[in-house]
């Protein structure tokens, strides 16, 4: 009988249109609840809590890094540093994978593909420069650190 009803149910949800609480969340969308029932249930489940990455974080941990504020990332212009701030924000948001390029492009006022161009290069880039590899290492762990605070 549960087979059935299961079935049933999945057959029922193909004549639905796309149901936007199932595609978003905390969790990658895979627990349907707030925060804390999440939290729980991965707990019980014993999984391990992945802290998630928003975008003030790495615009903040960045900016910090080049010494800049949000306005000259914002600048219209390939002026250093703020291009090659840009730059490695697009990087560690692909390299992530917590956080979507897209929502980056709008915060930083930019097109998605001038971004993603711009962490290519930047990827190109790390194997040549091990001085620069270094230090984008360091925002890295600056940002794993405060993701995890705030978890």
């Amino acid at each position: 009988e549960a087979r059935q009803r299961y079935h049933e149910f999945c057959v029922e949800g193909n004549q639905e249109a796309r149901r936007h609480e199932f595609h978003r969340g905390t969790f990658e969308g895979r627990i349907l609840g707030d925060d804390q029932f999440s939290e729980n249930a991965l707990a019980s489940a014993e999984e391990k809590f992945i802290p998630t990455l928003g975008v003030d974080q790495l615009v903040s941990v960045v900016c910090k890094a080049y010494n800049i504020d949000e306005g000259t990332i914002i600048a219209p212009g390939k002026q250093q540093p703020g291009a090659e701030a840009r730059a490695v924000m697009a990087y560690l948001s692909q390299d992530t994978g917590k956080l979507s390029l897209t929502e980056l492009a709008k915060r930083l006022r930019r097109d998605i593909s001038a971004l993603s161009r711009a962490a290519i290069r930047l990827r190109n880039r790390l194997s040549d420069d091990h001085v620069f590899s270094a230090s984008l290492e360091k925002i890295k762990s600056d940002l794993t650190r405060i993701s995890k605070c705030q978890a």
